[in-house]
């Protein structure tokens, strides 16, 4: 931040802490509509700057979901989405097939978690599967924009009908043959190494694959001269190793700064941009508050403190279930605020924990803890918004900056 933008916030902070910090609250529990009325003490609002950052080190191993699909948005850009995974044996002690055996067919099945399409959109679902060229190095942890080499081999390229809860794609001839070995259980994954999967169409598509699902598993069908229907399940879901790609193009968007090499980041004040999938995070900036407060008020004590975040569009038809806050550290890493796994169910109120509250269009973040550490270290290094289940989830969010008509403020009551 540049020193003529700093002095400028920490001006702005000082003016708004002297107009906004002034009420007192002294009557407990009178009313429901506003936590802060629940406190005695003097009760402040102060909008905090921020910007948005790109989310450039999301680690996509081994997770529960993985989407495949495309995205295509004014705000947030184009996303393509992949997969990539291995294909284990079921047994710990190889595979064998006899000379006679004859394969029928060799099946897909992929369990669905969240299907994100356009509204009456009921078209097929074309998939493209490759083998891949190198095996997924189980001691590795894949981040959002690791990939590996393809093969020539394409075990499926084809549409399909979705059903109520899964797909099934029926393999190649191709895949027949790289399936029916005998070999062992290392020997299998060092030939076959595994497969990357991409939906093609339509687009505006996204499909989270549920890998805790029993059923997300690929069956090879085939008979002997001696026996018909049999079958042999391979291992595709969380037993197996995988991760997601998520390449992003925020090309003529909002967010074509932080698309540029390097990323640069975009100014909060009017909107603030959370995309998940290794797209966009929020870094909020308490040092001017902190700095000028402190110097005020040395020995506040801080009885609750949340950060409310506006959305732009409350008439949007789908939106993150929760927002999570994380704190930086002086080593430059992160870890979770306390208060935002805390569900506050005092005076029956729900929705300080990230959930979205509908009535007052915000998400709201529970900072008590976190607030009064800041004032007692007198030192912030940012706090960082990111969508909860940001590897999978496919809802992003626009949140109202600092500048805004109706902006993001850190609310709080204290006494001295």
């Amino acid at each position: 931040m540049s020193s003529s933008l700093r002095f400028g916030v920490l001006a702005l902070g000082a003016m708004v802490l002297a107009a906004s910090c002034t009420e007192k609250e002294s009557s407990i529990g009178m009313g429901l509509q506003d936590p802060l009325s629940l406190y005695q003490g003097t009760r402040c609002s102060i909008p905090l700057t921020a910007c948005t950052l790109l989310d450039d080190s999301l680690a996509t191993s081994g997770y529960g979901a993985g989407v495949v699909g495309t995205e295509q948005d004014s705000t947030f850009g184009r996303l393509n989405a992949t997969i990539y995974s291995q294909i284990t044996l079921s047994g710990s002690t190889g595979i064998s097939f006899s000379d006679d055996v004859t394969v029928d067919s060799a099946v897909m099945t992929l369990v669905i978690d969240t299907f994100l399409a356009p509204a009456g959109s009921d078209e097929p679902l074309h998939f493209v599967a490759k083998q891949l060229a190198e095996p997924i190095d189980i001691e590795k942890s894949y981040q959002s924009t690791d990939t590996l080499a393809e093969s020539s081999t394409v075990l499926f390229d084809s549409t399909v009908t979705r059903s109520t809860d899964s797909v099934r794609l029926r393999l190649r001839p191709a895949a027949h043959a790289m399936l029916k070995q005998t070999c062992s259980n290392e020997e299998f994954l060092q030939r076959v190494k595994g497969f990357s999967l991409r939906l093609v169409s339509p687009q505006n598509t996204l499909i989270a694959i549920n890998y805790e699902a029993t059923y997300t598993r690929l069956t090879l069908y085939y008979h002997t001269p001696e026996t018909d229907s049999l079958q042999y399940q391979f291992v595709i879901n969380s037993a197996a190793a995988h991760f997601m790609n998520y390449r992003h193009d925020y090309s003529g968007t909002p967010l074509e700064p932080i698309g540029r090499k390097p990323a640069e980041q975009v100014s909060g004040a009017q909107h603030l941009y959370l995309q998940p999938m290794g797209g966009t995070k929020v870094r909020i900036d308490m040092q001017p508050f902190i700095d000028t407060f402190c110097a005020r008020h040395p020995n506040a004590v801080v009885h609750y403190a949340e950060l409310t975040l506006p959305v732009s569009d409350p008439t949007a038809a789908q939106r993150p279930e929760r927002i999570l806050a994380y704190a930086g550290t002086a080593s430059n890493g992160i870890y979770l605020v306390t208060d935002a796994n805390v569900l506050l169910n005092a005076y029956t109120y729900t929705g300080f924990d990230g959930e979205y509250h509908a009535d007052k269009h915000h998400y709201r973040l529970r900072l008590t803890r976190h607030l009064q550490g800041l004032l007692r270290q007198k030192r912030d290094y940012g706090l960082y918004l990111y969508i909860d289940a940001r590897r999978s989830t496919p809802f992003s969010a626009v949140l109202n900056g600092y500048q805004h008509t109706e902006p993001m403020q850190l609310r709080f009551v204290y006494s001295e």
